[in-house]
């Protein structure tokens, strides 16, 4: 038994496979927006004794651009800044009774997350600076995610 196709049926079938289609195409649009550009540094601080040093006031700064953002740690020593810009960036540890402790050039790329590890501070006075500018390259290994951002610079000095 063959039934016939009406115009209504028609309609109905037509109008559901155009919303379908734009639902889909929305979807697809939609995940190609959600693209991160931000990366995140982390780590814990300690003394000398590895043990954790709570309420310490960490602050990273953009050193292109100035930007600063600071975080406490919490009671295991934690820190983390979860959306930064891409860019070289100072990370300045200050707690009480500890010498001032200074981490630069850390390169953060786009989606990357850098662990940092244990940062530690010294036993000492506020106004005493420990600056660390000579380190293994930072390894991220927070996730599988790796990815690459070429700067305009870097293009202009291969062309």
């Amino acid at each position: 038994m063959h039934r016939q196709l009406s115009a209504t049926n028609v309609r109905r079938f037509s109008f559901g496979l155009v919303s379908t289609s734009i639902l889909m195409l929305f979807c697809t649009l939609q995940s190609g927006f959600s693209q991160s550009t931000s990366g995140s540094i982390a780590g814990a601080v300690v003394d000398q004794q590895q043990a954790s040093v709570q309420d310490a006031s960490v602050t990273v700064k953009d050193v292109a651009k100035g930007f600063t953002q600071t975080n406490k740690t919490d009671s295991q020593g934690r820190f983390v800044f979860p959306q930064l810009s891409p860019g070289a960036y100072t990370l300045t540890v200050e707690a009480s009774g500890f010498k001032r402790t200074e981490r630069t050039a850390i390169d953060l790329v786009a989606n990357d997350k850098v662990a940092l590890g244990n940062i530690t501070v010294e036993v000492g006075s506020a106004v005493d600076t420990v600056t660390v500018t000579v380190e293994a390259t930072v390894l991220q290994a927070e996730s599988a995610e790796r990815s690459y951002a070429i700067q305009g610079e870097a293009l202009r000095r291969r062309v």
